[in-house]
């Protein structure tokens, strides 16, 4: 079983997965407004939520990185999941990609973007990495909003099993950590 770190903010733990994560994060995967911009753009089922988290931890266990569990600090409340993902395999080690997403009652507390903060700044300092990009459906305006104050930018556009997606990506000097 991979190290996982735990990462704190001003109000979040990043943390390992816990099997007490999964209702919660199966019940956000099981919303349509949630999952509109994650992956096929629907919801999935329990077992598939069981598959998802198994497939972060064997993340961790290839890479070194990965996404975890995020929770509220002051409640111990799972409120999503956010971290490091392997950009396309095959490409350079010097590139990660920052992912997140979390529970409806969650969203626009800022909470994604002191996640991802944390999550970039933590794979800075822990990999030779040069640029660090984030993925987003072109509709997510609100997940582009994170990206840039993140000091991420757009550079092109990636096309994903579920269609073209943008990218935007913040070299190591210019991430506003």
């Amino acid at each position: 079983m991979a190290d996982i770190p735990t990462v704190t903010t001003e109000r979040l733990t990043l943390r390992p997965w816990r099997p007490g994560d999964l209702d919660a994060f199966a019940a956000q995967c099981a919303d349509a407004e949630t999952m509109r911009y994650i992956g096929a753009g629907t919801p999935i089922s329990r077992e598939e939520a069981v598959a998802v988290i198994e497939g972060y931890l064997a993340e961790w266990e290839r890479v070194r990185h990965g996404r975890w569990a995020v929770e509220l600090s002051s409640t111990g409340e799972f409120i999503g999941g956010c971290g490091l993902v392997r950009w396309k395999e095959g490409t350079p080690e010097a590139t990660g990609e920052v992912a997140y997403g979390f529970a409806r009652a969650h969203w626009r507390l800022g909470y994604a973007t002191e996640a991802a903060r944390a999550a970039v700044s933590w794979g800075f300092a822990n990999f030779d990495w040069e640029t660090v990009v984030g993925l987003t459906h072109p509709d997510n305006a609100a997940s582009q909003r994170v990206l840039a104050k993140l000091g991420m930018v757009a550079i092109g556009h990636y096309q994903g099993r579920h269609g073209v997606l943008n990218v935007y990506g913040v070299g190591r000097g210019a991430f506003r950590g």
